[in-house]
């Protein structure tokens, strides 16, 4: 290596090292400035509520101290990094140039000198972007003032409205307690657990009825492959209500706390009793949440599923009995049928008809448009299955549903319009996954149809998407 060429690249590292002391320096400025503002809107949020939060106030002032400290020490640090590096950089340049100087450019040692630079040269440089500036949300209650209930520091990228629970897969309808019996959530969200997000948050389980700890499966509480999800499995051993919350930075995310009724063996045993033969001859499946049970109600109208036709038909709400001694709230039925490939006949009037024989098909769907040429003119259509689903936001409800439509592989997918959510559904009414786009949310979905592919289409208010069968959002 030629003698220039080294002098070159010295005094070109001593430049960016002198730019980058400068953005240091400019950035501990702004460090401090950060800081200050920081505290201060702490210390304007304290005045407010006066000495009630001001307990709280200063405890999260210290903990916002200790977070800008923890960063003022790694800029130190790299500060005096960078410091050095300059003193060894000077000390050879200094070197070269006397060697110049006298005339011995020919004895000069350059792979000696080549040796002591060339690990500073080829450093990295310190990049500050990378790095995330600690900042202070105020919180939007104050009922009982803690830490948490004034405020959160933000030390990660994202935010704990950007994270929802959701009950994945419950052991029923209507849970049972047992050694065996697994309750599985999960944490989405359309960001990523990074790992300063794994850092700061957590979840509890708790069981009113007892005080004992909740056994959860630890080798079942894991990060999905595309760290999008986490999974939260445990044990329902004991009847009672099962509270589970999740928290980021002392906050609970968005559907947290979640809560679960699971009825006794006993409880389980009094419920089939009350079943009559006539919801065993039609074989019907009624959908609860875990432990809420349903008064008698009047006659109105229920979605019926129909393998492989819908048909809308009036029908009685069964009694079953109810796991509190305060009745909770019913149920409420979907109540809005949307036209699929399969056909729509009229309500069916309480008279007896005979059933009409249909050959089973290869599939729950045709591939193609319903044949429905064998059913004499007058002929009706048997229901054979209905599903009553909960009004509500909760991930197996439906909240003002208006489009739904039903798969070839018999899972059914709803749109809970003004919740802005796709759902989906197992042929028995449990509920599956939320259907999502991989770009914005759903703003008010409604219209869906089964296409001869077996993907699915749902239309909002912005777009028309397609899906696969899963879920998975294809195209636009």
């Amino acid at each position: 290596m030629e003698l220039g060429i080294i002098v070159e690249r010295l005094q070109n590292k001593l430049v960016l090292n002198d730019q980058k002391l400068e953005d240091i320096d400019c950035k501990r400025k702004e460090l401090t400035k950060s800081s200050q503002e920081v505290q201060e809107k702490i210390s304007a949020l304290c005045g407010e509520v006066q000495a009630r939060v001001g307990a709280a106030g200063e405890a999260l002032k210290g903990k916002t101290v200790v977070e800008f400290t923890k960063l003022e020490k790694e800029l130190s640090s790299t500060r005096e990094e960078v410091r050095s590096d300059s003193l060894v950089l000077c000390s050879e340049l200094e070197k070269i140039t006397e060697s110049v100087g006298r005339g011995d450019e020919e004895k000069f040692d350059l792979d000696e000198c080549w040796g002591r630079v060339k690990e500073i040269i080829s450093r990295c440089q310190f990049d500050e972007s990378t790095r995330k500036m600690p900042s202070f949300y105020h919180s939007k209650t104050l009922a009982k003032v803690k830490t948490s209930d004034l405020g959160y520091l933000s030390v990660a990228e994202f935010l704990p409205d950007q994270f929802q629970l959701v009950l994945t897969s419950p052991v029923s309808g209507l849970m049972v307690a047992s050694d065996m019996n697994k309750v599985i959530c999960s944490v989405t969200t359309s960001q990523q657990f990074t790992e300063m997000i794994q850092a700061n948050i957590k979840f509890s389980i708790k069981n009113k009825a007892c005080k004992e700890t909740v056994p959860y499966c630890k080798e079942e509480c894991k990060l999905s492959e595309d760290r999008k999800s986490f999974q939260i499995c445990f044990l329902v051993q004991r009847p009672g209500v099962y509270m589970l919350t999740v928290l980021l930075y002392d906050q609970h995310v968005n559907d947290s706390p979640l809560v679960l009724r699971v009825a006794s063996k006993e409880e389980m045993v009094k419920e089939e009793k009350n079943t009559t033969p006539e919801d065993e001859e039609q074989s019907t499946t009624q959908l609860v949440t875990p432990g809420v049970s349903r008064q008698p109600e009047p006659e109105k109208d229920c979605l019926v599923l129909v393998s492989p036709t819908i048909t809308k038909t009036t029908t009685t709400s069964p009694t079953t009995q109810s796991m509190s001694s305060q009745p909770p709230p019913s149920a409420v039925p979907l109540r809005r049928p949307v036209p699929l490939t399969s056909a729509v006949s009229a309500p069916s009037k309480p008279t007896p008809t005979n059933p009409i024989s249909i050959p089973p098909p290869a599939s729950l769907l045709p591939p193609g448009p319903l044949n429905l040429s064998h059913i004499s003119p007058g002929g009706k259509l048997s229901g054979l299955r209905m599903l009553s689903i909960e009004e509500g936001t909760m991930p197996d409800s439906l909240h003002k549903p208006i489009g739904m439509c039903l798969l070839q592989n018999g899972n059914i997918v709803v749109a809970s319009t003004f919740e802005d959510k796709v759902k989906m559904f197992t042929p028995t009414g449990k509920f599956l996954t939320l259907v999502s786009s991989s770009e914005s949310p759903f703003m008010r979905p409604s219209d869906m149809v089964t296409l001869q592919s077996g993907q699915f289409v749902v239309r909002d208010n912005n777009r028309v998407q397609v899906f696969s069968h899963t879920g998975t959002y294809l195209r636009t």
